[in-house]
């Protein structure tokens, strides 16, 4: 075999990269807007025969799991109880002078 014989296989598992087409800016999936861009983006890879039907549906089921992910951590955020934050009330502590919170004597002694 030649040199010129070497043929470059894609993986027959259709396990192609294709982050750059699917994701070409970083998202977190964090709106609706994000998902549609994604399956939108999807469908055209789909239609261009560059993603198996099937591999499609995984990816737009774990897309779809998105928004009940997020749903979930908000119900969670809101029925976890809110720790307090200490109140530190210093309503009564002295005002001296200086702003040093420790009262002098007349002499300049503290007491």
């Amino acid at each position: 075999m030649g040199a010129g014989n070497l043929n470059v296989r894609q993986p027959s598992n259709g396990s192609l990269d294709l982050s750059s087409e699917l994701l070409p800016e970083l998202s977190e999936f964090n709106s609706a807007v994000d998902i549609n861009q994604f399956l939108a983006r999807l469908l055209v890879l789909v239609a261009k025969g560059r993603v198996s039907p099937r591999r499609a549906s995984v990816l737009a089921y774990v897309t779809n799991q998105l928004p009940h992910s997020h749903r979930a951590i908000t119900l969670d955020n809101l029925t976890r109880p809110q720790q307090a934050t200490p109140l530190f009330d210093f309503s009564d502590w002295p005002d001296p002078m200086d702003g040093s919170g420790i009262e002098r004597a007349s002499d300049g002694a503290p007491r």
